[in-house]
């Protein structure tokens, strides 16, 4: 079995990574991405108690061509199953005004109509869910809107437990680890070269740079009420 040597870095919105934090890790190919994940996490010394996935657009993941969620895999705890239930409801009760406004949509370039139908079904949701609640909606207004404005289908989102890293980077080089959709901490997985197995214990860390950020900063009341 291959091992994939891959290269974890701490990253920004802009997907830079000079200067950033990060971890080298070996993994055997076969490993699940959500084992992946898992190492990930543990390198940076970073609780796993978070939804995530793999996308291969590395500033953008909403737009990527290839895609694996944890919510594909069918198992959507916590937060995310409460918001999506909400967000289920919300869409239901939809005024016949907003349903007319929906319809309106169609006018619209495709870009523009989703940007206004997120908007609506956001309206009512509390702020601290929202960033989960727009990465719902990212895939639920396409699919709304597939028929309506003749939007191509785009990637069919995958899960990670059955998607292995070998078949993960076949295609890509680079992708994008976006961990907690709420705080929205990212990495970029970077696949540096394959090297066969030399039956050592896998996965383990090779090589580490920098210092991991605090996941939970414990801010106390320091600062309460300053300006």
């Amino acid at each position: 079995m291959d091992i994939y040597i891959l290269k974890v870095t701490l990253t920004d919105w802009q997907a830079r990574t000079r200067g950033h934090p990060y971890r080298v890790l070996a993994v055997p190919a076969n490993t699940s991405l959500y084992d992946l994940a898992f190492e990930i996490n543990e390198s940076f010394k970073f609780s796993f108690d978070h939804a995530f996935g793999f996308f291969d657009n590395l500033k953008n993941p909403w737009r990527s061509d290839e895609q694996y969620e944890l919510f594909n895999d069918g198992e959507l705890e916590g937060e995310g199953e409460l918001v999506l239930a909400e967000l289920a409801g919300e869409l239901e009760q939809l005024s016949e005004e907003e349903i007319a406004q929906v319809d309106a949509l169609s006018e619209l370039p495709p870009d523009e109509a989703k940007k206004k139908l997120i908007e609506m079904s956001l309206k009512d949701v509390p702020p601290e869910d929202k960033a989960v609640a727009q990465f719902f909606l990212e895939g639920m207004v396409d699919e709304l809107l597939d028929e309506a404005l003749g939007i191509e289908d785009g990637a069919t989102p995958r899960g990670v437990k059955g998607v292995a890293v070998g078949q993960a980077f076949e295609k890509v080089k680079k992708l994008l680890y976006l961990f907690d959709y709420g705080d929205e901490w990212r990495f970029i997985v970077e696949c540096k070269k394959i090297e066969e197995n030399d039956g050592g214990q896998y996965p383990r860390v090779l090589g580490s740079k920098g210092e991991a950020p605090e996941q939970y900063p414990d801010y106390g009341e320091e600062g309460e009420g300053e300006e």
